[in-house]
């Protein structure tokens, strides 16, 4: 009866845009002292190009950004290697909170990044001096109440994480020599596989290609590689004194590498080739894609708020579909009808 008695309700309501557009963030690196350092830059996830910038400068208590990873609740956190924090900040780049602190048993933290809702951490363990300790090293991770779970490895640190479909991960064992092996692992910490050895590898992004992924480090080396072997390297167009940082995937089919101590660079992936640079001279850290946030009320999932959304609903309770689930209970029920009004009425 009541999938009936849905339907006489009438929304008349105008057609209203939600949609928030996605950006790519990134940590900037206080390196030396930087007059327009340590903030979150934006940069477009389509060709590369800077966006302006999310936050004011950071404060002295976020000294040295190496991690960034946006998470399920839209928000974005920064590993600050030198003051041992995980520091949150809202999506629209408001400081939040330090999610967590050394007092949570992390130290000379690096890449971190989210396998489902938990967070994974690159603590690199410090012996009592400036050295690592890597035997005491370990890939951290921790419930969304900050919780501290079962590591998923030891014996390393990896100066980035990059997750592939929440349930495995590449990393980079750090290794005193700096002859570092790329591994796999999967999420209950078992060595998958080696897939080769380079020069302090520092960034990791899916590649253009499903299935495949990128690779940058201390070289100027472009690998695309898969989760067994290598598939191609390139010689990227970047300054020979500067250290590559990062690397992602834009949309146009160019990717955008980040550096220590060079600004960004938009290279050809195909060749190696230069497209464009900007800030140089300045010192990025790694990059995360910050999505637009999902707006429940839009049924159909096209960026708009509009009386095809209610018809979509009424679709998605009949079939008992996920969008039916408006309050976020994890069940498809009358309620939700209510809910779905509500979501609808505040623009979600």
């Amino acid at each position: 009866m009541f999938k009936q008695s849905v339907a006489i309700f009438m929304i008349t309501a105008a057609a209203q845009s939600h949609a928030q557009s996605e950006f790519l963030a990134v940590g900037w690196t206080h390196y030396s002292d930087q007059p327009e350092g340590k903030r979150i830059c934006m940069f477009s996830p389509d060709d590369g190009l800077f966006l302006g910038y999310l936050t004011d400068q950071f404060p002295n208590t976020i000294a040295w950004v190496q991690g960034i990873a946006y998470g399920p609740d839209d928000h974005i956190y920064l590993a600050d290697q030198v003051n041992d924090t995980v520091a949150r900040f809202s999506r629209d780049g408001d400081f939040v909170d330090f999610f967590l602190t050394g007092a949570d048993g992390i130290e000379n933290i690096r890449g971190i990044a989210f396998m489902g809702d938990d967070l994974l951490v690159a603590h690199a363990a410090r012996d009592g001096t400036s050295s690592i300790d890597y035997e005491a090293s370990q890939i951290k991770r921790f419930a969304p109440d900050g919780t501290e779970k079962a590591p998923i490895a030891t014996g390393f640190s990896s100066w980035d994480i990059h997750v592939i479909g929440d349930s495995k991960l590449i990393v980079s064992e750090s290794l005193e020599s700096l002859s570092d092996e790329i591994h796999i692992y999967d999420d209950n910490g078992n060595d998958l596989s080696t897939i080769f050895t380079a020069n302090w590898p520092t960034g990791f992004s899916d590649s253009h290609t499903p299935g495949n992924y990128y690779g940058v480090g201390y070289t100027r080396i472009l690998r695309e590689f898969n989760e067994s072997s290598v598939i191609s390297t390139r010689t990227m167009a970047i300054p020979s004194s500067t250290v590559a940082k990062d690397v992602y995937p834009l949309t146009n089919g160019n990717i955008l590498v980040t550096t220590f101590s060079d600004g960004v660079h938009i290279i050809n992936p195909d060749n190696g080739q230069h497209v464009f640079a900007a800030h140089n001279g300045y010192g990025f850290g790694n990059i995360t894609l910050v999505e637009s946030p999902r707006c429940p009320a839009d049924v159909n999932n096209d960026g708009e708020l509009s009386p095809t959304d209610f018809t979509a609903w009424i679709n998605a309770f009949n079939n008992d579909l996920p969008e039916c689930d408006q309050n976020g209970d994890g069940t498809c029920s009358p309620t939700d009808f209510t809910a779905w009004i509500a979501n609808y009425n505040t623009g979600c």
